[in-house]
């Protein structure tokens, strides 16, 4: 598929070529990368608390046992 480009810098088979993406100036960060490290900012303090912590550490403690594994 074709990248979306103006018509002058589309080869004769509708394809973009190299140098036309060489040259092509991508803004950074994307708007998906600035929603990213909000949501993380926002979120990891919930995600790394330590209710949280202490929760999975029992939960994988009780896996251990019923697999036999030592205590």
């Amino acid at each position: 598929m074709a990248c979306p480009v103006e018509k002058d810098a589309r080869l004769g088979d509708g394809t973009v070529g190299l140098s036309t993406l060489a040259a092509a100036i991508h803004p950074y960060p994307t708007p998906g990368e600035i929603n990213e490290k909000v949501a993380g900012a926002f979120l990891s303090n919930k995600i790394f608390s330590d209710r949280v912590k202490k929760g999975l550490k029992f939960l994988f403690h009780l896996k251990g046992r019923a697999c036999g594994g030592k205590t």
